[in-house]
């Protein structure tokens, strides 16, 4: 895909911003984070790269179930 010095100096990138968020940040966060300080890569290319490195961010349930019997009808 892109050589493999590339590879590694993005990899190492990545793990400090991750290590860094205290393993919570996703490729998205990750990659804004690397664009901040001026290294330009995509975040499909960070989600690959996390990917083949085991890196999972820990993602927030934005929907919650609701049970419909605790619902209510008035």
């Amino acid at each position: 895909m892109f050589g493999i010095k590339t590879q590694r100096k993005t990899e190492g990138k990545i793990q400090q911003v991750f290590d860094e968020s205290k393993q919570i940040y996703g490729a998205g966060k990750i990659t804004a984070v690397l664009k901040e300080r001026g290294y330009i890569t995509s975040e499909k290319m960070v989600r690959y790269l996390m990917q083949e490195m085991g890196l999972f961010g820990k993602f927030q349930n934005l929907y919650t179930k609701k049970n419909c019997a605790s619902a209510t009808i008035d």
